[in-house]
């Protein structure tokens, strides 16, 4: 059967869009535009235009540029979010929902044009069946009570899945995975380098645009929070970029490693978050017992790092207390200091909440989501990513992520590769992953852009990276 309709290709992981259709959209949008102009709303008529054009370039352009924007937009979300307005802003509305618009179609793209698309979910068929269930769960809960904070939520704590899937079935080769990489770190530390002259200098230039200003406060001393707009996105992100240069991921020398360490342990530690302290512990021992290899590349910057520590405890000034620092540190193991008991009763609640309602409250009424349609004094939190789920979807939800959870790190462990950068790629998502798990015992991390997109990208790269190794033969990560 032939047809004579004319095909758009563009090369490089991307798939052929006939003309027709592109044509047919443009048909169908004028109207719309007309209607909107001669209704004398002008400024509707160019968010339309702006997004259908959004539209049509993410179906255009070659899949990795669409990562490439992806990474590097992320960590200036909140910025560009609060530059719009506040949460009545229509076009802020509008904007927030980019990320979700280009993860759709980017699923869809580069699932349909992965040749090898039949192999990866075999190799990942449980993290798939858990990640759909999780998602069904979700479904289930929106049907049960339907609402726009509900799609609001929906939207936030399922997005990771759809961010792994991305990364998953992307065409990479060593030199773009390399770039996504280098990427991730030059994001992030333009943020920690902001983050630290804005601390000294500049802090009350963005606070017009933070919405909620208790966050910025631990035990009276400010924090640091750059253009993220909130303390944790610079500590979180700090954690990932660290976990990434040790692993030798980004294939960086030792000189340049440390250069950066400089720079992302002080954003670190002046952001005085404790889960971000041990989420980092954590990854470090993890990328430790999977590659012994790295001890030495791990063991001068982590010298260093306890040497700043030291620095800015013995000798830090007013901008860095010295007090200050001294006290989240010993309350990580007191555990009795005003903040941690406010997190422990938030969680008793929370459980007490799941008891009495296992199949959840519903979404959007608990957490970031309440705050924002509720007001920030109504909201209620659980502090922890498996009680959020369980709270919002039910237990057959939070039962879902720990499944997902649990079989991507046993996938990652028996991650059989060849080759150094593969090795090093998926000691990066080892490490990032159990970083940021541990710290969502103590918060609801993957609220968070930075951590939802960047730790789950490792991951689907390097689900998509390296063969599952038969049972029987030892894990191999050869340098």
């Amino acid at each position: 059967m032939s047809s004579n309709a004319r095909v758009v290709s563009i090369r490089g992981s991307v798939m052929n869009i006939p003309l027709s259709s592109m044509v047919a959209a443009a048909i169908v949008a004028a109207p719309v535009v007309a209607v909107l102009i001669s209704t004398h709303s002008q400024e509707a008529a160019l968010v339309v235009v702006a997004a259908e054009a959004f539209c049509a370039c993410l179906m255009i352009v070659p899949t990795f540029w669409l990562a490439v924007v992806l990474v590097v937009l992320i960590p200036f979300h909140a910025l560009i979010s609060g530059l719009l307005g506040g949460f009545e802003s229509s076009a802020r509305q509008v904007f927030a929902i980019w990320k979700d618009v280009l993860l759709l179609i980017g699923i869809f793209r580069v699932v349909l044009n992965n040749p090898n698309r039949r192999r990866i979910i075999e190799a990942n068929c449980w993290i798939l069946f858990w990640g759909g269930l999780l998602v069904l769960t979700y479904c289930v809960a929106f049907l049960r009570a339907p609402s726009i904070p509900a799609v609001f939520s929906i939207a936030l704590e399922t997005r990771f899945i759809g961010v792994m899937l991305f990364f998953m079935f992307l065409r990479l080769d060593e030199k773009r995975t390399a770039t996504l990489l280098h990427l991730m770190l030059w994001s992030i530390g333009l943020l920690a380098m902001y983050g630290l002259i804005q601390y000294v200098w500049d802090y009350e230039r963005l606070l017009p645009l933070i919405s909620n200003r208790t966050g910025l406060s631990a035990d009276g001393h400010r924090r640091l929070y750059s253009y993220s707009l909130n303390a944790l996105e610079p500590a979180y992100a700090s954690v990932i970029a660290i976990l990434i240069l040790f692993s030798g991921a980004a294939r960086h020398g030792r000189r340049v490693a440390l250069w950066w360490i400089a720079i992302l342990v002080p954003c670190l530690l002046l952001t005085y978050t404790r889960a971000a302290y041990l989420g980092l512990l954590a990854g470090i021992a993890a990328l430790c017992i999977i590659d012994r290899t790295q001890l030495r590349r791990i063991a001068v910057p982590s010298i260093v790092a306890l040497s700043l520590i030291c620095g800015i405890l013995l000798f830090g000034g007013p901008s860095a207390p010295r007090s200050g620092l001294g006290q989240r540190l010993q309350s990580i193991v007191s555990q009795n200091d005003e903040s941690s008991l406010a997190h422990k009763d938030r969680m008793r609640t929370a459980v007490s909440v799941i008891s009495t309602n296992p199949f959840g409250i519903g979404l959007g009424k608990y957490g970031n989501i309440d705050a924002r349609f509720a007001g920030e004094k109504e909201a209620q939190y659980t502090e922890n990513w498996v009680l959020q789920v369980a709270i919002g979807a039910g237990v057959i939800a939070a039962f879902a992520f720990v499944g997902v959870t649990a079989t991507i790190v046993w996938s990652l462990l028996r991650r059989q590769c060849g080759e150094s950068h593969k090795a090093a790629l998926v000691a990066a998502a080892v490490s990032v992953f159990t970083a940021m798990t541990i710290a969502g015992v103590m918060v609801t991390i993957w609220d968070f852009l930075i951590p939802a997109v960047y730790a789950w990208a490792l991951v689907g790269m390097a689900m998509a990276t390296c063969g599952v190794r038969e049972r029987g033969q030892p894990v191999s990560l050869t340098r």
